[in-house]
């Protein structure tokens, strides 16, 4: 491989760590603003700004409020120098309140997003920097699962040149059991689930009384979703449907566990239950895309009216919320149907 080569691989998973890490963000950190929180949990995110402005407006060093500025910016902006603009609003908080690990952790994953967006330059430019930013979160909050989960994503998918290594994960992980053994095991389960060891990984998120505690809430929630639908990619339907059932009671309103439990039902030839659910998931979030398995249910069914209006729901969808495999299947299914209207 030449240099070029070598470098263009680089920055490509570099962006591809950024994007997971951005992913797997969680809202606990402002668990104790319940206004803040419901505006982002109902993706409300141009109030959710103007209410951390307000906030810095009235206290220059609120640093909830950056976090809040930055979670909110980072669910809407898109454009690589409008991330980096973002990046320059967040940098008073570090001047401000140099000790916060709230405000270290808001500019790491703006870092993230930026290399994430900005191709092969952004990414070696910005990778150090969101190590940077998320090692010293940690070491200012020890206890904060949101940080130790963003750098243990870092340390599992980013090459070693910039910082990544399986052994730091396994060690940030261990120094976290120290200081909160209840909740290192959801640190370690994403462990199982990079590795790929699905079985390892249920054995803990399936625990009974897992993770209670508020602040793993959102962590817990992303870790079922990425195991059920990983359980389904590896053709263990059963599996995945236990997955999806406790994600469900847990977390009844959210639209991607929904959508993964509608899907294990109609893989597992429960076609009416897997309807009932994916329309859940398509009222929950009608922008997640259920559309398309809950065409595939009705379809199934026999209800081709149905079917094609779901099928042409998703295909309507921002290409964003679509995939390219998915997409294709869908319009095939419609041209095959023969709808009344």
């Amino acid at each position: 491989m030449d240099e070029r080569a070598r470098w263009r691989k680089l920055g490509a998973a570099i962006g591809a760590v950024c994007s997971a890490l951005l992913a797997a963000t969680t809202l606990a950190a402002i668990a104790d603003d319940g206004s803040a929180d419901s505006l982002l949990r109902d993706k409300r995110y141009n109030e959710a700004r103007r209410l951390a402005e307000r906030r810095l407006a009235s206290d220059p060093t609120d640093e909830q409020a950056y976090w809040l500025l930055a979670r909110a910016g980072l669910e809407t902006i898109k454009e690589t120098a409008d991330l980096e603009r973002l990046a320059d609003t967040l940098q008073p908080c570090l001047e401000r309140i140099p000790q916060s690990a709230l405000c270290h952790l808001a500019l790491g994953e703006t870092y993230g997003a930026i290399a994430a967006s900005g191709g092969m330059l952004k990414g070696m430019k910005y990778a150090g920097r969101v190590r940077e930013e998320l090692e010293k979160a940690v070491e200012l909050d020890p206890r904060n699962f949101t940080a130790r989960d963003d750098l243990n994503q870092f340390y599992l998918m980013a090459p070693g040149i910039v910082g990544g290594g399986a052994d730091k994960a396994e060690r940030n992980t261990a120094a976290f059991e120290a200081v909160r053994p209840e909740a290192a095991p959801l640190l370690r389960a994403g462990i199982h689930l990079q590795n790929g060891q699905l079985d390892r990984a249920g054995a803990l998120l399936l625990a009974p009384e897992a993770f209670a505690s508020a602040d793993l809430a959102d962590g817990y929630r992303s870790a079922l979703t990425s195991l059920g639908f990983r359980q389904l990619e590896a053709k263990q339907t059963a599996k995945a449907l236990e997955t999806f059932r406790r994600g469900r009671e847990r977390f009844p309103n959210d639209a991607s566990l929904c959508l993964g439990y509608g899907r294990s039902e109609l893989e597992t030839g429960q076609v009416d239950a897997a309807i009932t659910s994916l329309r859940r998931a398509v009222e929950l979030d009608p922008q997640r895309g259920a559309q398309y398995r809950l065409g595939i249910a009705l379809q199934t069914k026999g209800d081709e009216d149905a079917a094609a209006t779901a099928f042409r729901e998703y295909i309507a969808l921002p290409t964003a919320k679509r995939s390219g495999d998915t997409l294709k299947d869908a319009k095939r299914r419609l041209q095959q149907l023969k709808p009344t209207s």
